[in-house]
């Protein structure tokens, strides 16, 4: 009789847990469900071009993010950090332009390891 009453908790758990989550997946989908409807109905944002040159050269337009006040003005080169002028821009570097010394080299090489073992593990079967 013991064992039996040891089970019982769990079978009602599960059951309440199954009624839980039932519960919980219907309301989810009720929300999105309104929260689509009211996403449709959104303006789209304004989006402001520049089209002056002389602003375009004076100030980094759209880095602003206060709906009002003036665009940011742009310093002199000299008030920016050096760093700044030695960042990479442009395509990603391949792994044979890259330096084994440093950190980004290894990182590179460890994200072409787990693409790797990921397209192995898609292939295995069970």
């Amino acid at each position: 009789m013991a064992a039996y009453m040891k089970r019982v908790p769990v079978i009602g758990l599960l059951v309440r847990n199954s009624i839980l989550q039932n519960i919980r997946t219907n309301h989810v989908a009720k929300y999105a469900k309104k929260a689509g409807k009211a996403a449709a109905k959104l303006p789209e944002p304004v989006v402001y071009e520049a089209k002056d040159p002389q602003e375009l050269v004076k100030y980094c337009v759209g880095l602003n993010y206060m709906k009002e006040g003036p665009e940011v003005e742009l310093k002199p080169d000299s008030e920016y950090p050096e760093w700044l002028w030695d960042l990479h821009i442009g395509p990603p570097q391949k792994l044979e332009e890259l330096d084994p010394d440093t950190r980004k080299y290894w990182r590179k090489i460890r994200k072409m390891h787990i693409k790797r073992n990921n397209a192995l593990s898609k292939n295995k079967k069970f």
